[in-house]
């Protein structure tokens, strides 16, 4: 992720909407439901497809309080398995 994409992340407050992309192995498919199950409060939705062999492309619709938005994104970025993640926020 670029630095200022980092730091305008950071500065996020209140209540936001976004979409968060991710691309992982298809083998981290458990380690993403575990987080979708701990961030159900700010999931709109979720689309998941296989678009390669062996990697998965994940798009969450999120809204919701930015220090949560921020955690979730945290937890993919350090989780083994998740090679692209990157936050939008509108």
């Amino acid at each position: 992720m670029l630095a200022a994409e980092s730091k305008e992340r950071e500065t996020l407050a209140g209540k936001v909407r976004g979409i968060l992309l991710l691309i992982h192995e298809h083998e981290a498919e458990g380690l993403v439901t575990n987080v979708k199950h701990t961030f159900l409060d700010i999931i709109y939705t979720q689309l998941h497809n296989r678009f390669k062999e062996g990697k998965c492309l994940e798009l969450f619709l999120l809204e919701g309080e930015a220090d949560r938005v921020k955690e979730m994104t945290r937890t993919f970025q350090r989780a083994d398995g998740i090679e692209f993640v990157r936050l939008l926020v509108a």
